[in-house]
Parts: structure tokens; sequence; C-alpha cells
């Protein structure tokens, strides 16, 4: 397997948490600014959101890679244990210490969320209608999305290894779909996050597509895709976004459907990744992108939290973005460092090369990123 194809997922993962903190810091005001100097409607440059469902994506390729591969096993209820505990080690610990950062900023300004942070803790926030987003940290609900996404895995594992990963992925799709029609009919404030067309099982798709490709790129049967394949991949992404811009002129019930030109593009960007397509892999496996990647889980704890009025009265002011870049990338890098990787060497963290150092067994995605970049 080339060091650089598993490399460019990192890659795809920093694209992703760009795509989110663009979205929470910067788009409203790019499409305010659009709005007054043209008068037209700002398309496109508001749904960086989507980068959520890549992450998804992602999340469902790289847990399921290593049983794909034969690396684990899904054979008994040991294998099952082994499974939650080393889950629960890669994201619990961050999962946990953000939760009451969260609740402590609520403290300071006078307000304590106790009930967000129960709920958030507890992943029941997903279950609700006004802690979906929580107070004590909005994006969090991907990440209750995540656990529980991460407790079904093993069991969608197995029965994609028994009964086929497409047949059962077909079956997680039409559940998915048939949740988000039904989400399509219910108002919510947020727009952007409905809870149930947000809901677990309405977002199962996104990681059943991802463990599709895990399982037929470990099998070696997946189609060798090229750079002009990611053009197209880009361009299913772009057709999702001017879909979602347009969704007051369709039928309430078409926006269920508006996620498959976003699964369709991150399908051909990752494939063509997967088959080494030059231009494409060349891109992803940039060290900064990389490094962000590598860097997701801290960076989209920290980065909602950090904006505060400066940033949002001069998102483009210099002195104000060095504030929020610079306090972003030292909180995210101590959580990154003694939080989600306490025993690794700083070397392997920041994805430069080694030689002769022996390294902790981490989970699927941590391996690999250590392994592509010490061979």
């Amino acid at each position: 397997m080339g060091n650089s194809r598993l490399a460019a997922v990192d890659g795809l993962r920093g694209i992703a948490i760009f795509m989110v903190i663009y979205q929470h810091v910067y788009a409203g005001p790019v499409r305010q600014n659009f709005r007054d100097m043209t008068g037209g409607f700002a398309y496109i440059i508001g749904n960086a959101w989507m980068g959520v469902g890549l992450f998804f994506i992602l999340s469902g390729f790289v847990l399921a890679l290593p049983f794909a591969e034969g690396k684990r096993s899904l054979h008994d209820r040991a294998d099952f244990n082994e499974f939650y505990k080393r889950r629960f080690a890669r994201i619990g610990p961050l999962f946990i210490f953000m939760a009451f950062v969260g609740y402590a900023f609520t403290v300071k300004y006078g307000n304590p969320a106790t009930g967000s942070l129960l709920l958030t803790l507890s992943t029941l926030s997903m279950f609700t209608k006004s802690q979906f987003f929580p107070t004590i940290n909005g994006p969090f609900w991907s990440l209750a999305v995540e656990i529980w996404f991460s407790i079904l895995c093993p069991f969608i594992l197995f029965r994609m290894m028994k009964n086929g990963p497409m047949k059962t992925a077909a079956v997680i799709a039409v559940a998915a779909l048939s949740i988000r029609l039904v989400g399509t009919q219910l108002t919510f404030s947020n727009s952007q996050v409905n809870p149930v067309k947000d809901f677990l099982i309405a977002r199962m798709d996104d990681f059943a597509l991802g463990m599709v490709i895990a399982i037929s790129y470990a099998r070696g049967i997946l189609p060798k895709l090229r750079d002009a394949h990611s053009l197209a991949g880009i361009a299913a992404i772009l057709i999702a976004a001017i879909l979602w811009d347009f969704q007051e002129s369709f039928p309430s019930w078409a926006a269920a459907f508006f996620n498959l030109p976003l699964q369709i593009g991150v399908a051909l960007l990752l494939i063509a990744a997967l088959s080494g397509a030059t231009l494409t892999t060349s891109f992803l496996t940039k060290w900064p992108l990389r490094l962000a990647g590598a860097m997701c889980f801290s960076l989209y704890c920290w980065h909602y939290m950090l904006i505060g009025p400066t940033i949002s009265d001069h998102p483009f002011g210099f002195k104000s973005n060095l504030i929020f870049w610079t306090s972003l990338a030292v909180l995210a890098s101590f959580t990154y460092r003694f939080i989600e990787f306490p025993k690794v060497p700083v070397r392997a963290l920041l994805l430069i090369p080694t030689r002769g150092v022996a390294r902790p067994r981490l989970e699927a995605d941590a391996v690999r990123r250590t392994n592509a970049v010490s061979k």
C-alpha cells in the first residue's frame, strides 16, 4: 500500500477541517460582503458545512480498513470489546476534556449549561431538539453522531463481511434516505442542523460509503481513477452546494437527496487519491494539509469556542486573524500532543520521518499516519 495514498486521507481530513472553520468564521461575512458589493446571492461559498459529511465518509473508511485488510478481526466478543476499548481511548479523553472546557466557558459568561454538559457527555443530546446543537460547544453534535456510529460500526462491519458490503450499504442507504425524507418535512430554528435529517441513521449512509470504499480497496477491486475523476468529484460537490442554495426552488422533500452529489464527489476524490492520481495525490499529501488533517479532532473541538467578538467583528483583519489562528494552533497543539496522543513521539505527530524509533500501537488512522512517514 503506497505511503502517499494513505497520507492523502489525512489531506482530505485537512480539507474537511478547513471547510468547517471557514463555514463558522468566514462564510457569513463573505456572503454579506458579496451581497453588499454585487447585490446578488453568494452561491456556493456559504456551504462549507458539507465538510462534516466528508469527515463522516472518511471515518467509515478509516475504521473499516484494518478489518477489511485482515489486520483485525470481529470473530467474537473479545474482538468487539477490543474495538470499543481502542475507540474510546482514541476519542473519549479529548471528547470528555473538551466538554468540560465548553462548560467552563458557559460558567465564565454567567450562564452555566449543566444540562447541556450532561446531555453532551452521555451523547443523549443527539436525541433532543434543544441540545442537538449543544450549548457548551455546538459542533459537538457531529461528535455525538461519530460516537454512536462507533458503537454500531463493528455490527455493520460484521454484516458487510457476511452479506456483502454493497447489499448492506444499500439497506443502510434506504433507511438513511427515509429518515432524511421525514426530516425535510419538519422545520427547526437552524436550517443547517436538523435533529431529524442529521440524526445518526439519517447520516449513516455517509459512513457506509466510506466502509464500502475501504473494503473494496482492501480487496483490490476499486476502479483506477485519475485526476480527471477528481475534477468530476469537485464538480459533484459544487453541484451539491448549488442544490442547497436553490433548495427553496424545489419541493421540501428533494433536500433529502442533496447529500448524494456530495457523496459521489467525495468518493471520486478518495478513490482517485487511493489510485495514486498524480496531481490529486501530490496536493493532498502536502505537509501543512496533512498536519491539519492529523490534528483535525483537536482543531474541530477548539475552533468554535474561540470565535469571539474580535474575529466576529473583524473577520478579515490581520490582528483578529492572528489572535484567532494563533490561539487555535496553540490550544489544538496542546490537546493533540498531551490528550490525543500523549505517548507518541513529537516527530511522528508532526509527520516528520524518523528512523529506529519504536512507536506505540495506535488507532488505525494514527498508526497509518506514523507508518506513512517512517518508510
